[in-house]
């Protein structure tokens, strides 16, 4: 008879169609209590979980390179900026040997040196070009130039730039 009463308290429809009794009306109230505490927990643990090796590796900071780098290789990862600065205005970029793994981003923009901060013809000044790594592999930045001055030819050792990038 225990059984009966508490079953008919708590599963007995009313004439708003729910049920009567303790469990019927807090397990509302406790659900609707702890919904938004569910909801943000959901939110902010498991979606990252799911999405996380999904995104790529974090990219770090861009490399600037100029001539002193000449010959070397450097590391990156895909997404990563190499920004290539050659401080004359007679460099020629030649871009990439591989554009899949690293594509030249524009191109080179030229700034000049101030007036009368450089005797004319020298070719003072600075070329500049951005690059980015899109995927593992290796690829080679280069730059030529047969002019040192207005008139005066590079040596050998001074007429291109070489640079090898690994992308992992």
């Amino acid at each position: 008879m225990f059984r009966h009463s508490l079953r008919s308290s708590t599963f007995a429809p009313t004439a708003f169609g729910g049920a009567t009794g303790w469990a019927a009306r807090s397990t509302p109230r406790l659900s609707a209590e702890i919904a938004p505490y569910w909801k943000s927990w959901l939110q902010h643990l498991f979606i990252p979980l799911l999405v996380l090796p999904l995104m790529t590796p974090a990219v770090s900071g861009a490399q600037t390179v100029d001539e002193t780098s000449n010959g070397s290789t450097i590391q990156a990862v895909p997404g990563q900026v190499i920004e290539l600065v050659l401080h004359s205005m007679y460099w020629r970029i030649d871009g990439s040997s591989d554009p899949a793994v690293v594509a030249q981003n524009a191109e080179p923009s030229r700034a000049p040196a101030p007036p009368g901060t450089c005797p004319p013809g020298v070719g003072c000044g600075v070329v500049q070009v951005a690059f980015t790594a899109r995927q593992t592999g290796t690829a080679r930045i280069s730059a030529s130039r047969t002019l040192c001055g207005e008139v005066l030819p590079c040596r050998p050792d001074q007429r291109s730039f070489m640079l090898t990038i690994v992308v992992h």
